[in-house]
């Protein structure tokens, strides 16, 4: 898992998990054991929405999430893309 996916289920967890307003408590462990590489978050089973969200935001569809935690991530590639085009300025 990238950083920013990491990112973007840890976001999905304050929905869908810990007590959040979706919050199941198949929900809660399937999100939590991903997040935590743990092999068995297929274990707990998650409700439909859910499980929809978590590929969504695996895939790089953020829609699931909150407008503000969508702003967030993008700003966060968008810093890494400006890094990434300076390491490549200096390099050439």
């Amino acid at each position: 898992m990238t950083k920013i996916q990491r990112k973007a289920v840890g976001f999905l967890f304050g929905l869908y998990g810990n007590a959040g307003p979706k919050y199941t408590k198949g929900n809660h462990e399937f999100i939590r054991r991903t997040l935590h590489d743990e092999d068995d978050a297929d274990h707990f089973q998650p409700n439909a929405e859910c499980v929809d969200a978590f590929n969504k935001v695996m895939d790089g569809d953020w829609s699931p999430l909150p407008r503000r935690h969508r702003d967030i991530l993008q700003s966060e590639i968008s810093a890494q893309e400006r890094l990434r085009a300076v390491v490549g300025m200096v390099r050439t």
